[in-house]
């Protein structure tokens, strides 16, 4: 898992946060594929009953990732 995404489990809560303060929590290509793991993760994870998404240091996110081209190079669009 990356650095810039955390998570956190509180009985049957989990936490998912952002945590690439430096950058407003925007979302490049690897904290992208980290999000996405980290949802696989609680997905497959029957001990957890919901999943809340926030962001680190008083920002929830910036978009067009830190580069400022308006697209996650890794963003992966799946379906269940």
């Amino acid at each position: 898992m990356s650095d810039s995404v955390l998570i956190e489990q509180k009985d049957a809560v989990t936490i998912i946060s952002i945590n690439a303060v430096a950058r407003r929590n925007a979302v490049d290509g690897p904290t992208a594929a980290a999000l996405a793991a980290a949802f696989r993760a609680f997905d497959a994870d029957d001990r957890s009953a919901v999943a809340v998404l926030t962001g680190m240091g008083g920002a929830f996110l910036r978009g067009g990732g830190s580069q400022g081209s308006g697209q996650c190079g890794s963003c992966a669009r799946e379906s269940h």
